[in-house]
């Protein structure tokens, strides 16, 4: 069974990006959907309960960090990846709070993603 992704990030470059440097097939992933803030996301994970949701922590409306508590209250059983053009220590320790798997900066590095 195909896990699904949930890609959510403000800018349409970096969501295509991700599409594109994720190895869809060769991790048994598939993509449940893209979107550009955490209330689109939180709306979505409702719909199509995604398993891992990959987020930007800086957005319009419902940024990162909203979203992660949202995940974390609403379905602890979604993991999450943030990706970020900031080093910011509290961003990065709000994310180790939220569970995260990994905390990515940007540009990012398909390895590290993948792995």
């Amino acid at each position: 069974m195909l896990r699904k992704i949930l890609i959510v990030d403000d800018n349409p470059l970096i969501r295509m990006g991700l599409t594109e440097m994720i190895e869809w097939k060769r991790l048994g992933l598939e993509l449940a959907g893209c979107v550009e803030d955490g209330e689109e996301a939180l709306i979505l994970c409702g719909e199509k309960r995604p398993d891992i949701v990959i987020t930007d922590i800086r957005m319009p409306r419902k940024d990162g960090m909203e979203l992660l508590t949202g995940l974390q209250e609403s379905y602890p059983e979604i993991q999450t990846i943030v990706v970020s053009a900031y080093d910011t220590f509290s961003y990065v320790k709000h994310a180790m709070i939220a569970g995260s798997l990994n905390y990515i900066l940007k540009p990012i590095d398909p390895g590290e993603l993948n792995a």
